[in-house]
């Protein structure tokens, strides 16, 4: 399935998005080929869920000395490609293309229940947990891929420097915040 995140990884992103309280938005923030999100779309097609990706590889603007991953890595995707992917459950699916944050202008007003971040950069994933905060429902939840992975050694950096609570999940490289 059009993902390079590993099943166990797979399965604790739906474990967590199954405890995500009602009435909030699910997002996914670096959707490269669009598995993970079609994931989550097949898991939960009543729930609306935003997709956001430069979907032109990983953005030069975040990425920093301390990246092993270079600017341009995971290109070999488009939104068209992703949307094909999704195919019925697009319904359910908006993606929006660009750079995150600025991508998600026309959405700064919505309030979200569950999040996936796999932006692989420190301040891709920085970004996102000061833009999703303070939009997250009490309760929400925030899902990181690639902590503690060697070659994205930005994620646990942003997640060491937010001074929010998170924790481990069950599987390799992922975190997760919970909004008390």
């Amino acid at each position: 399935m059009s993902t390079l995140i590993t099943k166990d990884r797979l399965d604790e992103l739906v474990a967590y998005a199954k405890k995500a309280p009602e009435g909030g938005y699910f997002a996914e923030v670096g959707v490269y080929k669009g598995g993970s999100l079609k994931l989550l779309a097949m898991s939960f097609p009543e729930r609306k869920i935003l997709g956001f990706d430069t979907f032109e590889g990983l953005p030069s603007a975040q990425w920093s000395t301390i990246e092993p991953h270079k600017a341009g890595d995971f290109s070999d995707t488009s939104k068209e490609a992703v949307s094909e992917l999704l195919g019925d459950f697009n319904k359910n699916v908006e993606l929006i293309k660009g750079l995150f944050p600025g991508s998600a202008e026309s959405v700064k007003d919505y309030k979200f229940s569950f999040v996936h971040v796999d932006t692989d950069f420190y301040l891709g994933v920085k970004a996102c947990i000061e833009w999703f905060w303070p939009r997250l429902l009490p309760g929400g939840i925030i899902v990181f891929d690639d902590y503690e992975w060697m070659a994205c050694p930005g994620v646990k950096k942003a997640l060491d420097e937010s001074g929010k609570p998170f924790g481990r999940t069950n599987a390799q490289y992922q975190a997760y915040m919970i909004k008390e």
